[in-house]
């Protein structure tokens, strides 16, 4: 086995004429590759050589899902390799026949994306192919291979000159056949008979040889789908047309007219095709239709196919929408090259070259007098009632034989015995050419024919003269007749759309022209062409909701055809008039239902249950789908009527209802999950007001009023029933706390507080009374003097109201009370002051050794003795005032002199 530096051959996976495939280990990597080697008695030659590395270069820029990746390119020896993207499956060849008709038509959008990317880069494919499509066996794309024979559509290089065909003869395109230069549209038609084949199961053009393909492609009309099939026709008439500019542009065209058609409709026709076995399931074509890539000459040369004076195609197209345009043929002219011109020092060389040329071109030239006599002869014969084609047969190809002998038969026993030939004027003379041909046919075929010679029904009548079969065959009439009868269905068949009565008519014209030739295209299209008029009408009165139309359309269509009750679509038209008409009235009875409030009930009978019928079988309908949306709306509303007013119980009967038909609907699903909070709601409130008549208001734990009243603030933060009744119960702590600050038990209003912050931590109030109890409790653990009395007389109680004027005769007595003063000694300073602004006529300090009790002592008058007027007294401790009175004395009297005794304190 082979050997690259690199890579490790695992096995091989294919081998070809070129090139050799093997399925290998890129060792840098580590991953799968396909490797491709060039065969060893190509490697000496240039021209295969710049083909191989001109396909890696070429790959190398097209980076596409579907076409294959190309790694690496290079020489190892005598080895040219190719290291690529390894597509794990099988081709389409091996795989066509396992695959869906939704599948099949994915894989030719697949490779027309391909083309398409490929064609914007300017680069023409040229070999596409089933072989040359691969179906990746993971991920179902289909990938395009083997750009071998591709090259840029603006280069023209010396591997594909004018003049030579490269790719495979069923699926060239009629330039490629004819080995003219080509572009990205010579791709799609490629694909497009890949799509022929991929429907149909053969190939639209098959012969025994590779010319006679070539011939076909160019010439030949396009063939005709079976009638289950002919949604694609318009699509294969623009892929498989002659002319370039017809076809589809680039691949997107071809993907957007795939795309008309939906999966839907391809699993239908796909289901009609099985149940009417015209479809062969393993649909092997007849013949080889995957021959070999060939590179030769071109398949087609001008005058391989008939000029435009020659025998008339059968076909010429439909009447609607022609199959395929007439062929545009190259000239016949022969032009004289000079360099082959002799002179007459080379005139023996040149005599025997002569020679040899005519060996070598009679039996080319007796083999087309051949083919075009008896293309003729089909042709002809295909003109004529059954009955009478055997008997032209013997008679015509007697006469061709006549002239195989006539032209090539001296010419070839001359070559036989290295005679001297005639010359070429001779020879040109001596050669009937393809009008010659026809011409000769038609005088021997027509000696006397008249229009007597019909019999009825369009049908030649027998010759008298039994021994002359070619005299009693009335060739001119018979085509005549023919052109006669399609004229005649061609202008009914115009006038038809206005006239549909007529079309029973004209379907008997097109059918008496296939009784008597079964393979004239054109009666087959015209027929075609009525029936499609019947479906276009009956679709355009559906589509217009005249159902008595398309009733009158069908009958007329019934008429014309008697077996169309079997036909598809038309049986679709009458499935989907049926449907509409049934989806008519269920919007009717949904209206009439909506009006009546049956909106989901009862069962059978209400407007949601029809609505949903509609939509069922037309998913899209918008009226339904309009209705539907009405019949949710009103059912929501409705619930929150009944919600709002309280009305529970109705309100979640009509909830279950609407969800019961519209399970996903968000509005609906919303109502539900208010309805749920409202029913917890309830619940809780219900609980509350019972913990509250046992006495469960802050405990137990889990179990308590305030518990629930918050359970139902969670659910709805704005419920004023629960905020109410919770800041009911913080005002309730709070008022026990006041009383007992204000009643100077602190100590229980410290714990009241406590308890009251632990179920409300956040409470502002409660915040504040706590604040002025800690006040309360500090002031009353200073030093204070809560009763101080002063009095013209010796004072021997604190009892008693304190007088507010004094008689003085002489001194001022004073008493209070003490209380925090400690156990060290302190000293009050009594302070006493007279009139406004105050002025201090005496102070005395007044010495405290006991932390609480009563203490007496006097003023002595000045000398002058106290004045009348107001007069305040004033106790301060260390510069903070204790307590304070004010008194006045009414009479001043004289003052005793005598020393101030000392204060002295009442145990």
């Amino acid at each position: 086995m082979i050997e690259i530096p690199g890579y490790s051959i695992v096995r091989t996976l294919g081998k070809g004429g070129m090139a050799e495939v093997y399925l290998a280990i890129q060792q840098s990597f580590e991953r799968e590759v396909a490797l491709k080697v060039l065969a060893p008695h190509l490697t000496g030659d240039d021209t295969f050589s710049e083909r191989f590395l001109r396909e890696a270069k070429i790959v190398s820029r097209l980076v596409h899902p579907n076409i294959v990746t190309v790694y690496d390119v290079g020489i190892q020896g005598d080895s040219h390799f190719l290291s690529m993207e390894y597509i794990p499956g099988e081709d389409l060849k091996q795989s066509r026949s396992d695959l869906s008709l939704v599948d099949r038509i994915n894989v030719v959008k697949d490779i027309a994306r391909a083309l398409n990317f490929a064609g914007k880069k300017g680069y023409v494919h040229r070999d596409v192919k089933p072989e040359n499509i691969m179906l990746h066996a993971e991920d179902g794309r289909a990938v395009l291979m083997d750009f071998g024979i591709a090259r840029p559509s603006e280069l023209n290089t010396g591997m594909t000159q004018t003049g030579t065909a490269i790719g495979t003869p069923h699926y060239m395109s009629p330039e490629q056949a004819r080995g003219q230069d080509v572009d990205p549209r010579s791709d799609l038609y490629s694909l497009g008979v890949v799509l022929f084949l991929l429907l149909a199961g053969h190939v639209p053009y098959d012969a025994d040889s590779a010319v006679a393909v070539g011939i076909k492609h160019v010439a030949e009309p396009i063939p005709l789908l079976p009638s289950e099939l002919q949604i694609f026709q318009s699509i294969i008439n623009k892929a498989l047309s002659k002319e370039p500019a017809h076809r589809f542009q680039n691949g997107a065209e071809f993907v957007a007219a795939l795309d008309t058609i939906s999966e839907s409709e391809l699993r239908e026709i796909e289901q009609i095709v099985e149940r009417s076995q015209l479809h062969h399931r393993d649909l092997e074509a007849q013949v080889d239709t995957d021959a070999p890539t060939v590179i030769s000459e071109a398949l087609v040369a001008p005058g391989d196919v008939p000029a435009s004076g020659g025998v008339k195609s059968a076909f010429t197209g439909s009447v609607n929408n022609p199959v395929s345009e007439p062929v545009k043929l190259p000239s016949s002219d022969v032009k004289t090259d000079p360099d082959v011109e002799a002179s007459e020092d080379n005139s023996a060389i040149d005599e025997l070259t002569e020679t040899q040329h005519r060996a070598s071109v009679w039996p080319w030239v007796a083999g087309l007098l051949v083919a075009g006599g008896i293309g003729y002869l089909v042709y002809f014969q295909q003109q004529l009632p059954v009955h009478q084609r055997t008997q032209v047969v013997d008679a015509i190809f007697d006469r061709i034989t006549g002239w195989v002998e006539q032209v090539g038969g001296s010419e070839l026993a001359g070559i036989d015995d290295d005679t001297e030939q005639s010359s070429s004027d001779t020879e040109s003379s001596s050669m009937p050419s393809s009008q010659a041909v026809e011409a000769s046919l038609q005088q021997d075929l027509s000696p006397s024919v008249t229009t007597e010679a019909i019999g009825p029904a369009g049908v030649p009548a027998p010759s008298s003269n039994p021994s002359s079969p070619i005299a009693s065959v009335p060739v001119v009439s018979v085509l005549e007749q023919r052109e006669q009868q399609l004229s005649q269905a061609s202008a009914l068949l115009k006038a038809l759309p206005d006239d549909l009565d007529q079309g029973g008519e004209v379907a008997d014209m097109y059918r008496t022209l296939l009784g008597q030739n079964p393979t004239d295209i054109e009666a087959r299209q015209g027929l075609q062409s009525v029936r499609s008029i019947y479906e276009n009408k009956a679709r355009a009165a559906l589509a217009g909701k005249d159902y008595a139309q398309v009733e009158r359309v069908l009958e007329q269509a019934q008429a014309a055809f008697p077996l169309t009750s079997q036909d598809p679509r038309l049986e679709k038209i009458r499935t989907a008039l049926r449907q509409q008409q049934q989806i008519d009235q269920w919007m009717e009875d949904a209206q009439r239902y909506a009006g009546d409030n049956a909106l989901s009930q009862p069962q059978g009978g209400n407007a949601m249950e029809m609505y949903q019928r509609v939509l069922e079988l037309q998913p899209q309908h918008l009226a339904a789908q309009q209705g539907v949306a009405s019949v949710l709306k009103r059912l929501a509303s409705g619930v929150e009527r009944r919600m709002n007013r309280g009305e529970w119980q109705r309100a979640s009967q009509n909830l279950q209802a609407a969800l019961s038909v519209a399970p996903d609907n968000q509005k609906l699903q919303q109502l539900q999950a208010t309805l749920e909070r409202k029913r917890q709601i309830r619940r809780l409130a219900k609980a509350a007001r019972r913990q509250r008549q046992q006495g469960d208001v802050f405990a137990p734990a889990g179990a308590n009023t305030l518990q629930s009243l918050r359970k139902i603030l969670a659910l709805e933060p704005d419920h004023a029933e629960a905020r109410q009744a919770v800041d009911s119960l913080e005002q309730g702590l709070a008022s026990q706390v006041e009383q007992h600050i204000q009643a100077g038990a602190w100590d229980n209003a410290r714990a009241q507080i406590a308890r009251a912050l632990a179920y409300f931590p956040n409470s502002t109030e409660l915040q504040q009374l706590k604040a002025i109890n800690e006040q309360a409790i500090w002031d009353a653990q200073q030093p204070r003097i809560d009763q101080l009395r002063v009095s013209h007389r010796i004072i021997d109680s604190l009892q008693g109201p304190q007088s507010t004027s004094l008689a003085v005769d002489g001194l001022i007595y004073v008493g209070f009370d003490f209380n925090n003063f400690g156990v060290e000694t302190t000293v009050v300073n009594a302070h006493l002051f007279e009139g406004e602004p105050a002025i201090e006529v005496a102070q005395i300090p007044v010495i405290l050794t006991r932390n609480q009790g009563e203490q007496y002592f006097r003023f002595e008058p000045p000398l002058q003795g106290f004045a009348q007027g107001r007069y305040r007294l004033e106790m301060i401790l260390q510069g903070q005032s204790l307590v304070s009175t004010r008194f006045d004395i009414e009479a001043a009297l004289p003052a005793v002199q005598s020393p101030l005794a000392p204060v002295s304190e009442t145990p």
